[in-house]
């Protein structure tokens, strides 16, 4: 526990005003486990969030990185769904807006 809580307290964002949450959440992952592998990145998305937000400091660096971000997006996995749904298995036509 006191490894989680030295992790989470370096970034100084986990728990900003509420130091008593890094520890009751550590308890419920490490004693009813952690199903869902939280602890295993945790220094990695403290080190993003920490890098991220030394980025947005500087707000050239941060509207370049937002727009090659969105302009590498390309379409959204849900527009594939619809799509997918509405031709395959509904088997339905796209109406032209007008």
């Amino acid at each position: 526990m006191s490894s989680l809580q030295n992790t989470a307290g370096q970034s100084g964002s986990v728990a900003r005003g509420s130091p008593g949450v890094v520890r009751d959440k550590g308890h419920v992952l490490l004693m009813s486990g952690d199903y869902y592998m939280h602890l295993a990145d945790l220094r990695s998305n403290l080190d993003a969030g920490r890098r991220m937000t030394e980025q947005y400091a500087r707000p050239e660096a941060w509207a370049h990185t937002a727009t090659m971000n969105v302009a590498g997006s390309g379409e959204f996995s849900s527009d594939r769904s619809i799509h997918g749904y509405t031709t395959h298995i509904w088997h339905a036509h796209a109406c032209p807006i007008r």
